[in-house]
């Protein structure tokens, strides 16, 4: 059995998992498939830098947050007895690595989608064949 019987027997049991039924004979498959397979590289990429933005605009707040807080309550606030600041800083802490998470993990996605879209494509079926 080659490679290419291999992804059509997947690409068959992931269309009886979902009901759909493929005419392999057809000419017009595999350009539709390729399209498809396009079309999900660039929906990846396009989330990816959604979110990446997303994340970047929220670590821009924190830092904007911080020093306006850190500029006006500096000379108010015993911050020896004030436990306020001490939770602003904790929770801007945790949002900063939850933030570089999720930038990291996203940046990596878009260069799979750019280099190896294949990968993509293939952890997408996998995920599915799982379920």
């Amino acid at each position: 059995m080659n490679a290419s019987e291999q992804i059509i027997n997947v690409l068959n049991a992931l269309c009886a998992k979902i009901g759909v039924s493929i005419d392999w004979t057809s000419t017009n498959v595999l350009p539709y498939l390729q399209t498809l397979c396009e079309r999900y590289a660039k929906y990846v990429t396009a989330s990816s830098i959604f979110y990446i933005v997303f994340a970047g605009g929220g670590l821009l707040a924190i830092a904007v947050g911080l020093l306006m807080f850190i500029r006006k309550k500096h000379n108010n606030i015993d911050w020896c007895y004030d436990m306020y600041p001490y939770v602003l800083i904790g929770l801007s802490a945790i949002l900063i690595f939850i933030s570089l998470i999720v930038i990291s993990v996203n940046a990596g996605d878009i260069i799979k989608a750019i280099t190896v879209p294949e990968a993509l494509i293939a952890d997408y079926v996998k995920n599915i064949m799982m379920h």
